[in-house]
């Protein structure tokens, strides 16, 4: 990804020319190109590891799945603003004007297509097919949240949080047949979102915000410098989707049942039972 981007540079001399990065659109267009080269990267990674064409990328459902994803992340991340303001802890204090919509939007796309990308392309996709679907969750929403946890302003609390998201986003991918382009949307309106009503991305305020705004009252209500995404009501928003999304997966035949041979089962009988005695001792 990032040696596309850099022979990019290179072969355009796009560092110096109409969209360097001090030019008007220069931002925009480097975040949209290095979105694109995840994209790319994951597609030659796929086709050279696994000898296949990138069903899950498929471009005849990008438009549907993106207007989902769109719909789902926008309307899941103004639900848990519309219920801080309704208690009277978000307040809106005036409209950034000159908000630099495309440049915003195309770097939360980067990262937010960089994680997907990882975590759910990569890391959940492969252990759901070796191990099964509870497996696979787990296996990547725990890394996923780890990964967030120097962000500014964590805690553990907002680590669990952000684990319970990539459970969400990972039932999201398997739920949607395997579309990837539908938790890819759905990360990135969500985090899109929060820079509109202009609470912290994940701790990161480095997005710039539409609406100043300011949020009063407990950390645990409001997430506190880290955003909603580490209060206590956006945890029990994300069980309820991921339960759903589950549930919706589980209906459609699509939940993968653990796989484990003989001797994987063997070891993992072995482990309990050194624990288990271990336990009883201490108890004693």
């Amino acid at each position: 990804m990032y040696g596309l981007g850099y022979g990019f540079g290179l072969v355009t001399g796009i560092e110096s020319g109409a969209y360097g990065p001090d030019s008007e659109f220069g931002p925009a267009f480097m975040g949209a190109y290095m979105a694109l080269s995840t994209l790319v990267a994951y597609s030659v990674a796929v086709f050279v590891i696994e000898w296949r064409g990138v069903s899950e990328l498929d471009l005849k459902k990008l438009p549907v799945d993106a207007l989902a994803g769109v719909l789902y992340g926008f309307l899941a991340l103004s639900s848990l603003i519309a219920i801080m303001y309704g208690a009277g802890s978000f307040h809106v204090t005036g409209v950034n004007e000159s908000f630099p919509f495309l440049q915003i939007f195309a770097w939360v796309s980067f990262f937010a297509i960089s994680e997907e990308v990882i975590f759910r392309g990569f890391i959940y996709r492969i252990f759901e097919e070796r191990f099964g679907t509870w497996a696979g969750l787990a296996l990547s929403s725990l890394p996923f949240g780890l990964a967030h946890l120097a962000n500014p302003g964590a805690t553990w609390f907002s680590t669990v949080s952000i684990v319970f998201a990539g459970l969400w986003l990972g039932i999201l991918f398997t739920a949607s047949a395997y579309r990837l382009w539908v938790p890819i949307f759905v990360h990135i309106v969500w985090n899109f979102a929060q820079a509109l009503y202009g609470t912290p991305v994940s701790g990161t305020n480095g997005f710039g915000n539409y609406l100043e705004s300011n949020v009063t009252g407990p950390e645990w209500f409001t997430g506190g410098d880290f955003g909603p995404e580490g209060s206590y009501m956006c945890l029990a928003l994300l069980i309820v989707m991921f339960a759903a999304g589950y549930r919706y997966a589980r209906q459609r035949n699509l939940i993968v049942p653990l796989q484990l041979s003989p001797k994987e089962v063997e070891i993992i009988e072995e482990v309990v039972e050194e624990v288990a005695e271990e336990v009883v001792e201490a108890a004693l």
